[in-house]
């Protein structure tokens, strides 16, 4: 079988070379080798360069109906054009060319026609060549520069460091944009063209100082023509981009015209009729200037069409809000004042807010037009004995279906929902208590302002009027977690009684001990239920490090007879506490609903005007306290480091008879 000798010669050459790279070639043949030059890619020759077989007057006449840009960018093309259209012999063409611009103001002395155009229409900065948006000109200086060079060719000067006049000073060509005489800098500072000042002043000081004052007055007259006419190309300049903004505007204007017929074909021209506020019409937003701003084909309007229609729809909801705002506002007003006016001493009663969601209520609101007066007249018919014991069960019956949802979402499907059970807890994020029905019904934070824009019409509105929202819209309120209610499980197996059965009302006899803190300067803590649940429960109590079988170890329940007399001297020391402290809440008289924060106050209140001479604290009695939950009680005497206490209790008085037998005991 015959080989291939050229083949082989190559296989040959990369076996001695071996896995090396193919970069760099072998010592040997190092001299023999050469790099291939790269090849220059060949231009083609200039298209345009054949309109110069033209006859010259054809060629005039072709370049003079052409705009100055586009001759600029024709001397561009190639050698030969250049030379022809900079060729002074073509003047008339130039000027025939300028003179197509409106408007543009003529020539300066101190250009030709081919500069003066590349000053006018050019973009790129004569300094670094650099074309973008920060290129500026300066009509006084004849250039144009980007930011980075005018920095470095324009400075700050003073008027006392020129040698000649402040008139010819202040006619210094500027950088771009710079306003002379009037410049925060002020007006001897001009920030000036430093090779035209050098040059100035290198001629001020060549002449003769008697030829100083004529060259000065000829220099001020030839820069003051200077400074005219770039004043006139300022003008035009802002003439023209006004003109340009204009023809802009109208084009979008005319895409949006479009846009409003396409909202109109999708169904909502009943909707855009009503819009009052020109910023909330579909033309006018973002998305849809964007895509005027360039040309709108057939797809770009159908790509618009969904977020045409989210807009509409959230037009038509701020809409119907702003009905439905201005419709109940005053009546709201006039429900609160009414409502509260009628309220009987000592009830429980839900907010107006909540009061006005019961259905009978807000229908009674609703059926009466806009149209006529809504009066107290028209709220009548809701003081009728059986209707309003109607609204309240409604309203009671609601929240306490909330609350079983609450339960159920807690601790399972299955689990007892009895509001009455010592384990039907609720506790509140907002002030950190705990809360049992029916107190829960009426706590003030669940119905504190909060605003929710995707909440319902009515809910919002509430909010915004009355300055409160529905029961639990923030959502403050909820079972106790598995902690706590693991905490209150151990509370009523203390107290010996079945978690499944017992009532808040049987956990609410017993009181309990924290042994750890106990101290032998201030002496026991004892604490009732809820606040030994947040004795070991809070974050910031000194109990948050302890495992669960010594968090459970340190609590112990006091025996019967000693929680008669911590919980009377609990009650003495509550008592005290609000008549010494003005600082401990919000307190209402129950039989005439007046809010007080002073409670001796509060207390003289009931006794002058009520004529209680003993008044009574608590709900459904004659002063409603909105308390915290009780504090700790410090029972003396404490416990020595055994557990025993330090010395016997001594019962006189009134629990002498009853506790005789227990002068030395222990816990």
């Amino acid at each position: 079988m015959s080989t291939n000798p050229t083949l082989s010669t190559v296989t040959n050459t990369f076996t001695q070379l071996g896995d090396r790279k193919r970069k760099a070639c072998d010592q040997e043949s190092a001299g023999d080798y050469e790099r291939p030059r790269p090849k220059k890619a060949r231009l083609k020759p200039g298209v345009l360069c054949g309109i110069l077989g033209l006859p010259r007057d054809a060629i005039y006449e072709i370049f003079s109906h052409l705009d100055p840009p586009d001759l600029i960018n024709l001397s561009r093309t190639s050698k030969l054009l250049r030379k022809e259209l900079l060729d002074p012999d073509i003047t008339s063409v130039w000027k025939s060319s300028i003179s197509n611009i409106p408007g543009l103001p003529e020539r300066p002395d101190d250009l030709s026609y081919p500069r003066y155009a590349e000053l006018v229409f050019g973009k790129a900065c004569h300094f670094c060549g650099k074309q973008h948006a920060g290129v500026a000109t300066s009509w006084t200086a004849r250039v144009r520069a980007c930011k980075a060079c005018a920095d470095v060719k324009f400075h700050a000067v003073s008027c006392d460091d020129r040698p000649y006049s402040k008139e010819l000073f202040s006619l210094l060509p500027t950088a771009p944009g710079y306003k002379y005489l009037g410049h925060p800098e002020g007006p001897d500072r001009l920030k000036v063209l430093m090779t035209a000042a050098l040059a100035l002043n290198q001629e001020f000081r060549d002449l003769e100082v008697s030829a100083r004052g004529q060259w000065e007055a000829d220099k001020i007259k030839e820069w003051r023509a200077i400074h005219a006419h770039a004043d006139r190309c300022e003008n035009w300049v802002s003439e023209v981009r006004n003109l340009r903004r204009a023809e802009k505007k109208r084009v979008i204007e005319a895409r949006q015209e479009l846009v409003v017929e396409r909202v109109k074909a999708l169904g909502w021209g009943e909707e855009l009729a009503l819009i009052q506020f020109t910023n909330r019409r579909p033309e006018n937003l973002a998305v849809v200037r964007k895509a005027c701003n360039r040309i709108l084909t057939a797809q770009a309007l159908s790509n618009l069409e969904q977020p045409l229609t989210q807009h509409m729809v959230e037009v038509r909801k701020r809409r119907l809000f702003t009905e439905r705002m201005s419709f109940l506002s005053n009546r709201l007003r006039l429900l609160r004042d009414f409502y509260t006016s009628h309220m009987a001493p000592g009830v429980m009663y839900p907010t107006t807010g909540d009061f006005f969601r019961i259905p009978g209520v807000g229908k009674l609101i609703d059926s009466v037009p806009s149209t006529g007066p809504f009066t107290q007249g028209h709220l009548k018919p809701i003081l009728d004995p059986y209707t309003f014991r109607h609204f309240m069960l409604w309203w009671k019956q609601d929240i306490e279906v909330k609350l079983r949802d609450l339960i159920s979402s807690k601790r399972g499907s299955g689990s007892a929902t009895d509001l009455n059970l010592a384990t039907s807890l609720f506790s509140c994020s907002e002030c950190s208590r705990f809360l049992r029905h029916p107190d829960i019904l009426t706590h003030a934070c669940a119905s504190l302002p909060f605003y929710q824009e995707d909440a319902d019409f009515d809910a919002r509105i509430v909010t915004l009027v009355l300055q409160e929202s529905f029961w639990n819209s923030n959502g403050c309120i909820d079972a106790v977690d598995q902690s706590s209610f693991s905490l209150l499980i151990h509370l009523l197996s203390l107290a010996n009684l079945d978690w499944e059965k017992a009532t808040i009302e049987d956990l609410n006899k017993s009181l309990f001990e924290c042994i750890p803190c106990n101290d032998e300067r201030l002496g026991r803590a004892t604490m009732t239920w809820d606040r030994a649940m947040l004795h070991y429960l809070s974050p910031n109590e000194p109990h948050k490090h302890l495992a669960d079988s010594d968090f459970y170890s340190s609590v112990v329940i006091l025996d019967q007879l000693e929680t008669l007399i911590i919980r009377a001297r609990m009650n003495e020391e509550r008592e005290r506490k609000l008549c010494k402290d003005s600082s401990q809440g919000q307190m209402v008289c129950l039989r005439c609903m007046m809010v007080e924060k002073d409670f001796f106050t509060l207390q003289k209140h009931v006794r002058t005007i009520h004529q209680v001479a003993r008044p009574r604290i608590g709900r459904g009695l004659d002063i409603l306290v909105m308390e915290d939950t009780p504090p700790i009680y410090r029972r003396w005497p404490p416990r020595t480091e055994d557990g025993l206490l330090s010395f016997p209790v001594n019962v006189t008085g009134f629990w002498a008879p009853l506790m005789g037998h227990m002068s030395n005991y222990h816990l």
